[in-house]
């Protein structure tokens, strides 16, 4: 009985412990890889700005680059906590310009400029969904289902995920805003 015992726990070892080190690796990877896009974002906006293809002085810029700099210095490894704090750095900074004023002085820039403001949400969609096992299970099941499902099933899920995880309700949420700017900043 005690060497049956012995192997099996060797065995349960021998499984979790490579886990654990892919765990990490994958949180170290997820990191380097936002922070990555982040950083290329922000280099070619500045290639914009010196290319004069954006305006230094905008709205437009000045909450970009802000943006930018706190998901650069949040990337990747974030607790689900940080990225909602970082997410309504980001939102309080357009309220307190309003989206409407952003999306005006993106339009007047050039297409560029545009597809880089879109791609920035679009990252930013990303990694408030990556750096969470349950918001992307949720958010992944979520994005096919929309406009086919009925909506008092889907009015009854949020209520309830509200009511069991309400952080990872508001992180999609958030997302889903992001997402909204995205559609509304892209050029054409």
């Amino acid at each position: 009985m005690t060497p049956v015992l012995v192997a099996l726990t060797m065995t349960v070892i021998g499984l979790l412990v490579p886990l654990a080190v892919l765990r990490r690796r994958d949180v170290l990877l997820r990191s380097k890889e936002q922070a990555y896009r982040f950083h290329e974002l922000r280099d070619r906006l500045q290639i914009l700005n010196a290319e004069g293809k954006i305006q230094p002085e905008s709205i437009g810029y000045s909450f970009l680059m802000f943006s930018l700099n706190v998901a650069i210095k949040n990337a990747g490894v974030m607790s689900l906590s940080d990225m909602l704090q970082m997410s309504r750095a980001v939102k309080k900074k357009a309220e307190y310009i309003t989206f409407e004023q952003i999306a005006e002085d993106f339009r007047k820039q050039s297409e560029e400029a545009q597809i880089l403001s879109a791609e920035f949400f679009r990252s930013l969609t990303l990694m408030l969904i990556s750096n969470d096992h349950l918001v992307r299970f949720t958010f992944t099941l979520a994005q096919p289902l929309a406009g086919k499902v009925n909506h008092a099933a889907v009015n009854l899920a949020t209520s309830a995920a509200r009511f069991l995880v309400p952080k990872h309700t508001e992180v999609i949420y958030e997302a889903r805003q992001y997402q909204r700017w995205e559609k509304a900043l892209a050029p054409g």
